[in-house]
């Protein structure tokens, strides 16, 4: 049996090398360095990312990379859209924004690269986002409200630049993944119907859910009640959470995109989880399910078993939640699926 033949040096070799991906796969989600600084050295984190869907090759025949649009005032304030090489009509008024991870505190617009990518050889406008990280450059101003104005501004210059190109937009779907997950589904519920291209759908990728303390039993209670306290911009204490007060309750919702979807913000959303992930764990999978079926909008929530915060490890998971993907875009974005039915 050729199970037994292999040199005892073998798995320990294995796990190293696994452990080698995996921390620097953790650096890219914490925006220590970027997807496409990574993708460039080992081929085993570029496997990780080729199955995680971060990589997507480009050519001018695909279509148009317009890179590094102003959007704001600050450096970070830049898109980069991807426009195909065809805009059918029954496409051309809808597009879809990518928002990259990072633990609120890092990464970059060109992470989403891959995504935006393959959203355009699929005949749809597509961008990636660049905006404001928590760090000491944005402390005095940072909060995730000021991150939601950004979208605000994004989303006018997205339709302005996509109307100069024959592409008049009238609405947008957000996807993201992480951290960038949060912000796309918090957004979306808290702000996407009035939004300057209102949102129709939202497709998150192992994004946080809601901020309670149950909801990350991976992390210690003194990080979650920073995390909230950072993004709120309000000082919240582990007590104060621990006993619901009023404030600290107010702050978390805020924060907390199952909360706006429970309270009427809802819409249809292509969510997906891993089994294994010990960023965002299953509390947060759970939550979020819980909160659409209440909201009684159309969701569908694809499982990675296998995988961990990088979805690197089902490839029919992998393959059923792009197939989804694009359901959702012809169904929310296409033209032709406004069009009224026939009475029978």
């Amino acid at each position: 049996m050729k199970a037994n033949v292999s040199k005892q040096g073998a798995p320990r070799r294995r796990t190293v090398r696994r452990a080698a991906i995996a921390a620097t796969v953790a650096c890219v989600l914490l925006g220590v360095v970027g997807i496409g600084a990574v993708a460039a050295v080992g081929v085993g984190i570029r496997q990780v990312l080729e199955k995680s869907g971060y990589l997507e090759d480009w050519t001018d025949a695909d279509g148009v990379c317009v890179e590094g649009v102003p959007y704001g005032p600050n450096d970070w304030n830049k898109l980069d859209l991807y426009f195909p090489k065809e805009i059918a009509p029954e496409r051309s008024r809808g597009a879809v924004l990518f928002i990259h991870g990072g633990a609120w505190s890092g990464g970059r617009r060109g992470d989403m690269a891959g995504f935006a990518r393959r959203t355009a050889k699929g005949g749809y406008v597509a961008a990636s986002l660049g905006y404001m990280l928590s760090g000491d450059q944005t402390e005095a101003g940072y909060s995730i409200n000021a991150v939601m104005d950004e979208i605000d501004a994004a989303l006018k210059t997205l339709k302005e630049e996509a109307t100069k190109r024959g592409a008049p937009l009238e609405k947008v779907a957000l996807s993201g993944d992480s951290a960038g997950g949060h912000i796309a589904t918090l957004y979306a519920y808290s702000r996407g119907k009035d939004a300057p291209l209102p949102v129709v759908f939202v497709a998150p990728r192992v994004g946080p859910s809601d901020f309670h303390l149950e909801t990350w039993p991976n992390l210690e209670p003194q990080t979650v009640a920073g995390l909230v306290s950072k993004l709120a911009r309000t000082e919240t204490t582990v007590e104060a959470m621990k006993a619901k007060t009023p404030e600290a309750e107010a702050a978390i919702a805020a924060i907390s995109p199952a909360t706006f979807a429970e309270n009427g913000g809802a819409i249809p959303t292509l969510a997906a989880y891993g089994g294994e992930d010990g960023l965002v764990p299953t509390p947060h999978r759970e939550r979020l399910v819980a909160a659409l079926e209440k909201a009684g909008v159309p969701f569908d929530v694809v499982d990675f078993p296998n995988s961990g915060h990088m979805l690197e490890s089902d490839p029919e998971a992998t393959e059923r939640r792009r197939e989804l993907f694009f359901e959702y875009a012809e169904r929310y974005l296409n033209v032709k699926a406004e069009a009224p039915q026939a009475a029978e």
